[in-house]
Order: structure tokens, then C-alpha cells, then sequence
């Protein structure tokens, strides 16, 4: 179930029985119009709903700013994001990719470090100059590609170093 709408179950008639959709924010509207009927208290809502009393209230202040409108759950992404690459940077970045792919040059994100440190910028990691291409979509995911970790084959320092146990 993905959060945002609940299944009820009732009888349509003897013989069948049906079941209805709602959206949980007509049923959050609902349960706010009981309570403010005297019907219903905010503790049983909250123990029918399956949420907070904190969680109700939010909802509450909301619908009575913005009508139903309000319930509608709401994005969690972050107005800005401070830590960001700075836009100057990102075209920095894609400008030194085009110039090293013009010259001939590996135009990698570890390049482009060093280019962008040899002209005098400063460039964030190369980890980040990746992440910056990717979201540029100048990257072709490459998924089959060995990691360079696995390149460097495992040695014991010392052949002394080895002992064998048998038991």
C-alpha cells in the first residue's frame, strides 16, 4: 500500500461484497468534520487513523489554511540545498569536459580535476566532478565495469607471514 489511500471494505448488498477506495485526505477531511461535530474525539481519530495526535493537529492546521487541498501529502525534498555545486562550478566543469575531449584528452572526472587545478580554480573532488557529469547526463552508465580496487591482485607482505594449521 503506498500510504496515500485506504481500502475499505463494506457490503454493497447481501450477495457481494465490494470494496471502495478513498484517499486518506478525504478520510483525514471526514474525521476532522467529526470532531468538530462532537462526534469523535481527537484520541479515538487518532487511534482509527493510525497516527499522532502531533500528526493530527498538523493536518488540522492545515485544513482549516487550505481546505482539503492541504492534506495531500506534500513533498519531503529540501527547498534549497546549500551544499550544493555552485551553478558557475557546474559549467566550469562541463566546459573543461568539452575542451578535453576537443584536445583528444581523457575527459573523465579525475581529468577534469586536474585541468580545472592546473588553471588555477578550485575544483571539488573528482568524486563530486562525477556526480556534477552524471546529473549533466554526459555520462554513460558503464554497470559491467570492474571497480580498480579489484585490479591489484592480494600478496602476503612476507612468505613467512603464511602459517597452516592442520587439525
Amino acid at each position: 500500500m503506498d500510504g496515500t489511500s485506504l481500502t475499505l471494505s463494506r457490503p454493497v448488498d447481501a450477495a457481494v461484497m465490494g470494496q471502495k477506495v478513498v484517499t486518506m485526505d478525504t478520510k483525514l477531511a471526514a474525521m476532522i468534520a467529526e470532531v468538530d461535530a462532537g462526534r469523535l474525539t481527537v484520541l479515538a481519530t487518532c487511534a482509527r487513523l493510525g497516527i499522532s495526535r502531533q500528526s493530527y493537529y498538523k493536518y488540522r492546521s492545515r485544513f482549516d489554511a487550505e481546505g482539503v487541498s492541504g492534506l495531500i501529502p506534500r513533498s519531503r525534498r529540501p527547498h534549497r540545498s546549500p551544499g550544493g555545486t555552485a551553478e558557475p562550478m557546474v559549467q566550469l566543469i562541463v566546459a573543461a569536459r568539452a575542451a578535453l575531449e576537443a584536445e583528444g584528452w581523457d575527459n573523465g572526472a579525475t581529468s577534469i580535476y586536474y585541468r580545472l587545478l592546473r588553471d588555477g580554480q578550485r575544483p571539488p573532488t573528482a568524486r563530486t566532478v562525477h556526480r556534477v557529469l552524471v546529473r549533466a547526463g554526459l555520462v554513460q552508465p558503464q554497470p559491467g565495469k570492474r571497480p580498480r580496487s579489484s585490479f591489484r591482485k592480494f600478496e602476503f607482505p612476507a612468505t613467512d607471514e603464511v602459517v597452516k594449521f592442520s587439525v
